[in-house]
């Protein structure tokens, strides 16, 4: 039966290469009788986590050791591929093969499964061979990948320990009552079928637990002084945090101080806002004053156009009726609008916060001006542009046109 890797077993990931794609059909084929177990995997070289996430995906109750030394820039994205996934499931190791792989040694740890993918070069390539051979149990695979590497790649690599084929042919050939070879081509899979051979001396079981103590404690000491490594970074970060916060408080005081120095200037003019108040009052009276002599005005205009209309009928006949009925048209609808113009000015001049009357006058105006041009009510520049014999005057333009502008017909 064919299988197919799915796509979501990479889903969300980020790779910036694959070579490992290419090598998922013949690990379907020759590692299926691993599938339904509970094995180890030893990765040597995990690079962003392609290969770890096909492991731990196909072999549901495997446990992967990851080990790379991670320094080329692959590390953030193994982490968020594999471990953001797979967090329960993998151990990774920070640190080159020769010294770990020792070490999984003198702690006893075996692997059911082994992919060779770290150093391409012949040598590195032949002692990561001996190092983990001792590590795989009878029954358990190793793979090696790139095994046709130069071939695959002619003309790119110009020495001759550059190429892994060598290494890993000797190794085979050295090994081979201990192996069958079930697939030769970019990669070598292989399944142990003996234990390898070693002959433990008298009084050596000591040290070696000895040692493997001490290498136990210098790859914590290492992993410690990494951590520290951090935390000093980590420290010289809040410094600068520090400083820059200590800046913004020296500027903050800065402002509290110009504030107090303000206020300080306000309460000085507290007292001289009680005539202001006193003046805002009598601007109201005014305008109540003005609508009301607007329509007291209305009404007599209304009356003695009427009274007209009627002289009109007798004397004129119709089309001077009709002059009349126009020009008291106009006249009336010119009042009306006034009227509501001065209703809506009051609404909007009298509607105002407890704060307002602590304002020195002058403030008020600017604001009254603003807000009143902002609103439609009355644009005071424009007043000013229109009649330039304000502007000569010195005088507030509301204040003209309230007392004096609507009467002389200027518009606002």
């Amino acid at each position: 039966m064919t299988f197919t890797v799915p796509e979501s077993w990479f889903a969300g990931c980020d790779f910036t290469t694959d070579w490992s794609s290419r090598a998922f059909g013949d690990w379907v084929q020759h590692l299926g009788d691993l599938r339904s177990r509970p094995i180890d995997i030893l990765e040597i070289g995990a690079w962003e986590g392609r290969g770890s996430l096909f492991f731990l995906n196909f072999f549901e109750k495997s446990k992967l050791t990851a080990l790379d030394i991670f320094t080329l820039g692959n590390e953030g994205r193994f982490d968020a591929n594999v471990l953001g996934k797979f967090a329960n499931r993998t151990t990774k190791v920070k640190g080159r093969s020769t010294v770990e792989l020792d070490c999984f040694a003198l702690e006893g740890r075996t692997f059911d499964l082994i992919y060779l993918d770290g150093s391409h070069l012949r040598d590195d390539v032949m002692i990561d061979s001996i190092l983990a051979w001792r590590l795989l149990k009878v029954g358990g695979h190793l793979i090696w990948d790139d095994y046709e590497l130069v071939q695959a790649m002619p003309g790119h690599f110009t020495y001759v320990d550059q190429d892994p084929k060598p290494a890993i042919d000797v190794f085979t050939s050295w090994h081979g009552g201990e192996m069958d070879i079930l697939h030769r081509g970019y990669q070598v899979i292989t399944k142990k079928t003996a234990p390898h051979y070693h002959e433990q001396m008298p009084g050596e079981e000591e040290p070696r637990k000895s040692q493997a103590s001490h290498q136990k404690a210098a790859r914590r000491i290492v992993e410690l002084e990494g951590r520290l490594a951090d935390l000093e970074a980590t420290l010289a970060l809040e410094r600068i945090k520090l400083a820059e916060n200590e800046v913004e408080l020296q500027d903050c005081q800065a402002e509290l101080r110009e504030v107090l120095i303000a206020l300080g200037q306000a309460q000085n003019e507290i007292a001289a806002l009680a005539g202001d108040l006193k003046f805002k009052d009598s601007d109201l009276a005014e305008l109540r004053e003005s609508l009301n002599s607007s329509r007291a005005t209305s009404k007599r205009l209304i009356e003695r156009l009427q009274n007209d209309l009627r002289a009109a009928v007798q004397k004129q006949g119709a089309t001077a009726i009709a002059e009349l009925l126009q020009r008291q048209k106009e006249e009336s609808s010119k009042l009306l609008e006034h009227i509501e113009w001065l209703q809506c000015f009051h609404q909007a001049t009298s509607d105002q916060p407890s704060w307002w009357a602590m304002l020195p006058r002058t403030w008020q105006r600017q604001r009254q001006h603003k807000r009143l041009q902002r609103s439609g009510i009355f644009d005071a520049q424009a007043y000013l542009d229109r009649n330039p014999d304000v502007a000569e005057a010195g005088m507030d333009p509301l204040d003209h046109y309230l007392r004096h502008g609507f009467r002389e017909g200027r518009s606002r």
